[in-house]
């Protein structure tokens, strides 16, 4: 059961931040008060952008934003398999995945700074 509900939790939290995401219409933190952008700058207009199917201005806003829905929705389909199946499969294969690629990721997101850095976003 223990199981479950960790699945379910999962998934309730992905499906909020893309939501938050979707429809947060709110300043970035980063820019109010320390003055500076953030790797998520422009994420709500480029998933705004992706959800209209318009991809190539989703990149001009934040190039995380379609691999960061595609890693969403692949999470949230784990975890309902693992939520309906009660096994912790997919729930182990991610956090393997990040601990084996947590450089990567960092990488990625810092490429992803410096982007929003030079566009001026």
């Amino acid at each position: 059961m223990q199981k479950r509900i960790r699945s379910f939790l999962v998934i309730i939290l992905t499906i909020f931040l893309f939501l938050f995401l979707y429809y947060g219409d709110f300043d970035c933190l980063f820019k109010k008060y320390l003055g500076i952008i953030c790797p998520g700058c422009g994420m709500s207009r480029a998933v705004d952008e992706i959800f209209r199917l318009h991809f190539i201005s989703s990149f001009k806003y934040n190039i995380l934003a379609l691999p960061l829905l595609i890693v969403g929705v692949l999470l949230i389909i784990g975890f309902v398999y693992d939520f309906i199946f009660n096994t912790d499969k997919y729930f182990n294969l991610t956090f393997k995945l990040l601990s084996k690629y947590y450089i990567l990721i960092i990488g990625i997101v810092l490429i992803s700074y410096i982007f929003n850095i030079y566009r001026g976003i």
